[in-house]
């Protein structure tokens, strides 16, 4: 291992191999998992030193490999991808799911107020029209939505709303729809 202090937590295979027997494992697991059972709180009487000297390791090969071996028990059953805590979630607007059962409701109880037409576009009736317009208007339950979740909660594009008079915060992305 080099003398940097940020390589000395990094797991280096290579390097570490001569030291890497099974039995160097479970005594490094033992400690390991003894020193967790301490920071909990919970009872770990047993020494560690023992369980390496029954397993026939050097002491000094354990805590050899114990700091990477911690390093890497805290990433070892992460999910590929980015985790979780660092993307921060956007606040969910609160008439959103008022909205989105609204329409519905409203589509399923007027059938034809929604109906595809050619090359992807959508009829919208005069009646659906309006009652999103409400939804998402000064006194519906989407007042204050921006236009962007007004769109993902009606399943109107952001351009059919502003044409269709909508006004909303602006859109979070940064961007002001054209009108």
């Amino acid at each position: 291992m080099t003398d940097d202090k940020d390589d000395k937590t990094a797991m280096d295979w290579e390097e570490m191999a001569p030291s890497l027997t099974e039995n160097a494992i479970l005594a490094v697991t033992v400690a390991y998992g003894l020193r967790v059972r301490k920071q909990l709180g919970l009872p770990a009487d047993e020494d560690p030193q023992e369980a390496a000297r029954l397993l026939g390791v050097e002491w000094e090969t354990v805590l050899e490999l114990l700091p990477p071996f911690s390093e890497w028990a805290k990433t070892a059953f992460r999910k590929p991808g980015r985790p979780r805590g660092s993307v921060t979630e956007k606040p969910i607007h609160p008439g959103y799911a008022a909205v989105l059962y609204g329409v519905r409701d409203f589509v399923i109880d007027h059938p034809g107020a929604v109906a595809p037409r050619s090359g992807g576009r959508r009829y919208w009736s005069p009646e659906f029209k309006a009652y999103v317009l409400q939804l998402i208007g000064p006194s519906g339950p989407g007042a204050g939505m921006t236009l962007d979740e007004a769109s993902r909660a009606t399943g109107v594009p952001i351009s059919t709303l502003v044409a269709w008079g909508a006004t909303g915060r602006p859109v979070q992305r940064g961007r002001t729809p054209k009108r």
